[in-house]
């Protein structure tokens, strides 16, 4: 069963993530990547992309492993508005926002900023507070690399207003 191998390819990479051996890992990913493909299941072939730029942003700061990761984010999210998926779409521009945050080329904060900022708006249209936050944490650190302090310190006093403001027990 393809669901099920592509499963055991997520458990597999997150086994060599622990063990320390990143190109096992990836490619791990990758498989799950390629199976996920094979099920025609957009949702599942963008859980495999969200989970590869996952790893390719962890702990790396090299240049081809940035591009890949913005290239497989993109595809994540192009992958969950097939599946009609709002939640995955936010959650893929949010890995998007944050690659293109450890980015130093000047076009990359105003790219985060858009980026960060759409996301937020799909968060909220869904009412998904935990989104909310981390797509505003993401749009102060952009606005705070374009040296645009109070908008990031705007940013920052939205995100806790989003947590006073939500229900107990949420």
């Amino acid at each position: 069963d393809k669901r099920l191998e592509t499963t055991l390819q997520y458990l597999h990479a997150e086994v060599n993530v622990q063990l320390q051996s990143r190109q096992d890992a990836l490619e791990a990913a990758e498989d799950a990547c390629a199976l996920a493909e094979d099920l025609q299941d957009k949702k599942e072939e963008g859980d495999a992309e969200c989970l590869l730029f996952s790893l390719l942003a962890r702990g790396t700061l090299d240049r081809p492993s940035l591009l890949k990761g913005l290239k497989s984010a993109t595809k994540a999210r192009e992958l969950y508005q097939k599946a009609q998926y709002r939640l995955g779409e936010a959650k893929a521009l949010v890995h998007k926002a944050s690659i293109l945050g450890v980015d130093s080329a000047p076009t990359s904060a105003e790219e985060m900023l858009s980026v960060a900022a759409e996301a937020h708006d799909i968060f909220e249209e869904q009412e998904h507070i935990g989104g909310q936050s981390a797509a505003l944490q993401l749009v102060a650190e952009a606005q705070l690399a374009k040296e645009n302090f109070d908008e990031a310190a705007s940013a920052a006093k939205d995100r806790r207003a989003i947590w006073k403001a939500r229900p107990r027990g949420r």
